[in-house]
């Protein structure tokens, strides 16, 4: 079973500033519903010298081997030693049909697992495209995760109970396990995507991540003390106690990620490994509607997310478009 991720934890971050694996797709969507979905997995190859900081592209991807996809792998020369693999993956689907599982990914097994053990899957996926009756087309992608539910998000810990204890005094200690599991909740989101994902930031450029983070958190903390407090506080109170929350959480945040960095990576094979990925999609005629991001330059609909996202609830990814416009 995968290690416990603490909602605080940047461990993965180090591993992806390490140069942990990455997933890139590209879908592009014709008229008529059909598309054409091409996947680019990079990570570590394997190892020939015994030393490795964490898995292998291999330990963690399990491309499509179903009939109709190609799969092709060859090491970036650009990288040092050529110590990079590439796998690229694509398939036509006809109008209709639905994808599977092309990012899927596999938690490796404990060092002292018996041989042969098979890993885990942790995340997957389905992709469909339909015509709705208006005649726009709608891309709908959801992700899912499929690993052990992390405790963090369904269980209060110990240093939220006690940060909201010392900053909202007002809350018993129902509310408090309530309000502290919503939170994490919010935070996990913020930290892990989709949107703009902000755990890299908090190691490249903490003082930005920082204020991003504050700046996430504000309307998700306020609507926690609405709703357990009610008229208990006034606005101006619950605005106060609001902000009091927000500069102990982040702060909390900043102070975690310092010592992570300060102690650098484990190098243990089996951490949980973070996966970024990045989901594009190229629709035909006009963009109407979509919770991702227009590319100003090529059009295409764009998510950023990490792979732990979906343990606090399945990601949806949609775009609507008018096909004739």
């Amino acid at each position: 079973m995968p290690k416990k991720l603490h909602w605080f934890s940047v461990t993965s971050a180090l591993l992806l500033l390490s140069g942990c694996a990455r997933i890139a797709t590209n879908t592009e969507v014709k008229a008529d519903g059909s598309f054409v979905r091409t996947v680019v997995y990079r990570g570590s190859a394997p190892s020939t010298d015994g030393f490795t900081m964490g898995p292998s592209l291999d330990d963690l991807i399990a491309p499509p081997r179903t009939p109709g996809w190609k799969v092709t792998r060859e090491t970036d020369p650009k990288s040092e030693n050529k110590s990079e693999l590439i796998v690229t993956a694509t398939r036509a689907f006809a109008a209709g049909e639905t994808l599977s599982d092309d990012l899927a990914l596999k938690s490796p097994p404990k060092k002292d697992a018996p041989k042969g053990t098979v890993p885990t899957t942790t995340l997957g996926n389905t992709l469909s495209v339909r015509t709705l009756p208006d005649g726009t087309l709608e891309y709908r992608e959801v992700i899912r995760w499929r690993g052990p539910k992390p405790t963090e998000l369904t269980t209060p810990e110990p240093e939220m109970l006690a940060l909201l204890a010392t900053t909202v005094p007002a809350l018993d200690k129902a509310a408090q396990a309530t309000v502290a599991t919503h939170l994490q909740q919010s935070l996990w989101r913020a930290l892990f995507g989709p949107g703009e994902p902000l755990l890299g930031l908090l190691i490249t450029h903490p003082e930005l991540g920082e204020f991003k983070l504050k700046k996430h958190l504000v309307a998700a903390v306020d609507a926690e003390l609405k709703t357990a407090l009610g008229d208990k506080l006034t606005d101006t109170e619950r605005r106060t106690a609001t902000q009091k929350v927000i500069v102990a959480l982040t702060e909390s945040v900043k102070d975690k990620t310092k010592k992570q960095v300060n102690a650098g990576p484990s190098g243990d094979k089996n951490d949980d490994a973070l996966v970024a990925l990045l989901i594009k999609a190229k629709l035909p005629g006009k963009l109407l509607q979509t919770n991702g991001e227009e590319d100003p330059v090529t059009g295409e609909v764009v998510w950023g997310l990490f792979s732990q996202a979906p343990a606090a609830g399945d990601v949806v990814l949609t775009a609507i478009c008018d096909p004739k416009n």
